[in-house]
C-alpha cells in the first residue's frame, strides 16, 4: 500500500482530497493529514514510510515550499506534489527545484 500524506490548512480542502477517490482501490492510504508543513515535517520524520506528501504552498508555521526543501535536504525520498492556488511562477520553479513531481493549480 502507497503511504499518503496530505498537508493543507484548509479543512474543506482536506475533506476533498480524502473524498476524491477510493484511495484503497488505487493501492493508496491517506496515512496521516496535517494542516502545516511544521507539522508535516515531524510526522515525515517519526514516519519515514511515507511514499507520497501531497501539499499546499501557502500555509501558516511552516509553508509547502520549505517543508519540501527541507524533506529533500534531509534525504526524504517521498514524492513530493504541490497542490496550490498560485501560478506564481517563482513559486513553480521553486517547487520543481525542491524535487517536485508535479505543481497542480486548485
Amino acid at each position: 500500500m502507497i503511504e499518503v500524506l496530505v498537508v493543507d490548512d484548509e479543512p474543506l480542502v482536506l475533506l476533498t482530497i480524502r473524498s476524491l477517490c477510493d484511495w484503497p482501490k488505487h493501492g493508496m492510504h491517506i496515512a496521516h493529514e496535517c494542516g502545516n508543513g511544521r507539522l508535516a515535517l515531524d510526522f515525515v520524520r517519526e514516519h519515514p514510510e511515507i511514499d507520497i506528501v501531497i501539499t499546499d504552498v501557502d500555509m501558516p508555521v511552516m509553508d509547502g515550499l520549505t517543508l519540501a526543501e527541507t524533506l529533500r535536504s534531509e534525504g526524504c525520498a517521498a514524492a513530493i506534489v504541490f497542490l496550490s492556488s498560485y501560478s506564481n511562477f517563482e513559486y513553480v520553479r521553486r517547487a520543481f527545484k525542491s524535487g517536485a513531481c508535479d505543481y497542480i493549480l486548485k
